[in-house]
């Protein structure tokens, strides 16, 4: 019936020791086992209490992180519309100015430039009148040299 190695050395052991001391052994394993079951359940309850504990944690830090967050934010919108209102005063000193140069000094300036227009168009007319004379001088000098020529081939 029961031929296995481990039945044959139960049933050897058994008539030996009595089936109190198997039942008892057998009880006490159990009760062996059923504390080591507690001790991994306290255990893992330990673990999943750290578990939590760190959770939470982490969740307070994320929650400092995002109060942290939103201080800077309202702290660069408040920095920003101080320099958005520091560069709207300094364009209306700029625009300012450049009325004040659209008054006052634009027609300085044009009379300037009319003056300069004058003196440009007379070197401009004098340049021309040199040119001219140039070109007449090269075309007085290509008939003397022509001429010249001419003359020494009659020889």
């Amino acid at each position: 019936m029961l031929t296995t190695p481990i039945f044959d050395v139960i049933k050897s052991f058994v008539p030996v020791v009595g089936w109190g001391i198997v039942c008892t052994a057998f009880i006490w394993g159990l009760k062996i086992a059923w504390s080591v079951r507690g001790s991994i359940d306290s255990f893992l309850n330990k673990q999943d209490a750290n578990s939590e504990k760190t959770t939470k944690a982490i969740i307070d830090r994320l929650g400092q992180a995002e109060k942290t967050a939103i201080a800077q934010v309202e702290s660069a919108k408040n920095h920003g519309a101080q320099e958005a209102a520091e560069i709207k005063s300094q364009a209306a000193g700029i625009a300012s100015n450049v009325e004040k140069l659209d008054v006052n000094h634009l027609a300085h300036i044009e009379a300037g430039v009319t003056g300069l227009n004058a003196k440009t168009d007379r070197l401009i007319d004098k340049t021309a009148k040199h040119l001219e004379l140039a070109a007449d001088m090269k075309e007085s000098l290509a008939i003397l040299v022509d001429r010249s020529g001419s003359r020494k081939r009659s020889r």
